[in-house]
Order: C-alpha cells, then structure tokens, then sequence
C-alpha cells in the first residue's frame, strides 16, 4: 500500500510543528534537537511516504521526540534537590519560579494559571485549575474535600454506571459519611437527580462500559430544572475520552438561573491532552463557581483547601512530571484539538467500516458514532468496542497472539496494549467482557498513513472464520493458551 502525499506526510509535518514550537519556546533546546529534526526532514522530502516502512520510521521519531524532550526536563530538574534550599528554588524551563519546600509540597501555580489561560469560562463563573500526580487522585482529593464542606459532614454522591476504576473508588472510601448511588442507566438517574439525590452529582459525556452510552443533556436539563436543591449541589464532569468535543461552557451557560453550587471538570490527561506520547500521569481538576454575593470567598476557600488537601495526602504531581507537560497541554491547544480530531476521525472509520461486516465472529461493534446519538457533538470514542458471537479467557488471549502474529507479518503499526496516549492502533483482549459476552477494543490512535486501512482489513479477516476453532486449524503455529 504506497502512494503520495497523505497521513504519513501530514504527521510527518506535525512532527516539525513540534519541534518548530519546543526550539521557540525553549531556544537552548536546538541543538538537542537538531539531529532529530534532520532526520524528519528527510522523511518529509523523500518522494513516496504512503507505506508501512514510512510508518515504522514515524513511530521511532515519535518515540525519540518524547526521550529528547523528557531528557531535557530532567536534565533541568535535575539540578534541585527534592527538597531545596530557600535560596535555591528551582525555575520552570521557561524561567518562572517554582516555589517548592520539598517535592510532596509541590505547589505548580505558573503552570495552572498557564493552563487556565487556555480555558473559555463564560461571563459570571470564575475558574481554579489544579495539577495533580493523575486522575484518579484529583477526584479522590475532591470528593474528600467536599465531604468535609459538606454541612453535616456527610456526603452523597449520584453518578450512572461508567468507568470501572470510579466504582472501584467508592467501594474504598464510602461508609456511613459518604454514600454513592450508581444507576444502570440515565432514565434512573435522571429521575434521582430530579428527587434531589446526590449532593455530588458525576457525569460521563460518553460512560466508559462496553454498550458507550452518550449522556443525554437535553433530558439531564429538563429534570435539572425539577430539582429542589440545585444551588446546593455540585456538578462533577469526567470529561477524559472525549478530549475538546464536550463544550463546558456552553453547558454552564444553560444552567441558568439556577446555577449549581460548583461544576468542575475532570481530566486525566495522559490520554488525549499529550498528543499521544505520554510524557506524564497529570491529573486535572477545574473548579467554576457561579456568580454571586459570596463568589469571592468560595473562589478562596476552594483554592486554599483543595492545595491543602493534595498537599497532605502527597496527590500532587513531582518536579519532572509537571515540568514534562510544559509541551503539549500548556505549550499549544492547536495540538490537542488536532489530536482529538484525527483519533476521533479513525475510530469513527473503524467503527463504520466494521459495523456493515457480516463477519461470523462478530456479534457487534459498539462505538458512539453508530448509535442514535451520533449527531450530539460529544458522541465520540477513542477506542471501538466489538462483542464477539463466541470467545473468552483463553481464546481471546489465542486472538492477541494472533493479531499480533498477522500485525507483523503486514507490517502494520498494530500492537497490544491498553488504550492510552492514542498515537498507535491498538487492541486490548484483556478489556472486560460483560455479563454473557465476550468483547475486546481496538483503540486507533492518531495516525492517519495506511495501516488504518489495513487494520480494518486485518480484522475483517480474522473475524471473517466461522469459528475460534476454525482459527486454530487455519493458524497451526499460534499456540492456543490451553493447549
């Protein structure tokens, strides 16, 4: 599969943009850079970039970019002691200082203020933005935090059934001070939040479970305005797998005039803000507060317990990890909107290309794209969901061998894996089946060169046999994990 111009070109050229964007921001960093830009510009002229060697080539220069960059943060950090002296704090790479007593104490107000500046907040709200070692310790440390706000010290939180690692969460922490509700589907949970259950209430714009249910905002906005305590509760978005697609503000914008207490915004940002390269396990929180008498006193508050609340329990983020997204999520949204747009794009393709094959394997593919809700802006998924006619356990790891196998062989830039950074295409056998089905997720990352095609028709394939067994007769060498 070769041919001129396209998706290898085109990444090729957002690869310099990178470099184009470090060497501005950061000049001393040329000439560390410098061999590695040459080496890009010699993909970029050569006359036929369209194939799977180019793609194998993007993907090595990908890679070094995100060695040179993390080298060159520590290399920085390098030179201050976990715990520095007075005299001797450390600076950001781009010069502003960073006023640490020790590393636990780590207090990233430059780099959130940066961040914040690239937030649209609408007129009337004030937002905070905190960094925090990932995700999951962002929204421990809120929910902690609001528990103990929480006027009799008890806490209930109101949430649909979504990512697994939020259920695993409340099972740790929920006891007599604090309870979750957790319904199967939105028309339970809308009809809780319109009683007024929930002094938290959390929202998936897309819930992380194997059917990627897409949150109905119009039927959230009609029981929001039954509800008897709105200006007492809280509004809690996990906006994590669908990148720049769930427009907050103009959510916000629609509460009125019976604005929540606060909203706030969940991101773990390894997955999409990092244009795929995974410099770091930053979690971000956002806080907005509504505009009224007491905003300024709750915009203090909030601020002081929150930094005091990832300061005690050590949730924040390390010298390295704050400095390493100093490119991309603060040096330039262009990147992550960019990002967003082609793993959104291939996923889609996959999804669409797979859903119309009459494959005997293939029970259904799953993707937000191919359900009625594909129109809303934020019906979207960086990974595709297939439910299989048969197929657990052991052959599904006898599958990954197999697509690993077949991968190679193509030549196809397809790897096992979980799902994050979403720069490769990716599988994941060991994603949860549910209750009676076996399912596995294919995660297209952002590039666009050939292998997209090729792992549709990688899949179509291997999907295409009547049966496991036919597999294993078809494929003698790939060892089944039973035999």
């Amino acid at each position: 599969m070769t041919g001129n111009g396209g998706g290898c070109r085109a990444e090729c050229q957002m690869l310099l943009d990178f470099h184009r964007h470090v060497i501005t921001r950061f000049p001393e960093l040329a000439t560390v850079f410098a061999a590695w830009a040459e080496k890009v510009g010699e993909i970029a002229t050569a006359p036929e970039t369209e194939n799977f060697e180019t793609e194998r080539k993007l993907e090595r220069r990908a890679l070094e970019f995100r060695s040179l960059w993390l080298q060159s943060v520590v290399r920085h950090t390098s030179r201050t002691l976990r715990s520095p002296s007075d005299y001797g704090l450390p600076r950001t790479l781009g010069g502003d200082l960073y006023d640490i007593p020790y590393d636990r104490w780590g207090k990233p107000e430059p780099f959130e203020e940066a961040y914040g500046e690239t937030i649209e907040v609408p007129d009337g709200w004030k937002d905070l933005h905190f960094f925090f070692g990932n995700g999951m310790s962002a929204l421990s440390a809120f929910l902690l935090q609001s528990r103990k706000n929480h006027p009799d010290k008890k806490l209930s939180i109101l949430g649909q059934d979504g990512y697994f690692e939020f259920a695993q969460l409340m099972e740790l922490i929920c006891g007599k001070d604090l309870f979750a509700r957790i319904t199967p589907d939105q028309t339970a949970f809308d009809q809780a939040l319109e009683r007024g259950d929930g002094d938290v209430v959390l929202i998936e714009p897309v819930y992380a479970t194997t059917a990627l249910p897409v949150w109905d905002q119009e039927a959230f906005l009609r029981a929001w305005r039954q509800r008897p305590n709105r200006s007492s509760t809280v509004i809690l978005f996990d906006t994590t797998l669908v990148g720049d697609r769930f427009d907050l503000g103009a959510f916000l914008g629609r509460l009125a005039p019976h604005p929540p207490a606060m909203a706030a915004q969940l991101i773990s940002s390894i997955k999409l803000h990092q244009v795929g390269l995974e410099f770091s396990n930053i979690g971000i929180l956002s806080t907005y507060i509504p505009e009224g008498p007491k905003q300024d006193k709750v915009v203090r508050t909030v601020s002081k317990e929150i930094h005091q609340t990832r300061r005690v329990l050590g949730m924040g983020a390390n010298l390295d990890e704050v400095y390493s997204v100093e490119f991309p999520i603060i040096g330039n949204g262009r990147f992550f909107r960019q990002h967003c747009r082609q793993v959104f794009e291939n996923n889609a393709v996959l999804a669409q290309a797979m859903d119309g094959y009459d494959g005997p394997l293939l029970k259904r593919v799953v993707h937000p794209s191919l359900g009625a809700a594909r129109d809303v802006p934020w019906a979207v998924s960086p990974y595709v969901i297939f439910v299989l006619t048969e197929g657990r356990s052991a052959d599904k790891r006898f599958l990954r061998r197999l697509l690993n196998k077949l991968s190679k062989e193509r030549g196809l830039t397809f790897q096992s894996g979980t799902s994050f950074g979403f720069r490769s295409h990716r599988y994941e056998m060991g994603f949860p089946d549910n209750a009676v089905e076996a399912t596995f997720r294919v995660a297209m990352g952002a590039r666009q060169g050939p292998s997209v095609e090729g792992v549709v028709t990688l899949l179509k394939d291997v999907l295409g046999y009547p049966s496991i067994a036919a597999l294993r007769t078809a494929f003698p060498d790939v060892k089944h994990p039973n035999d």
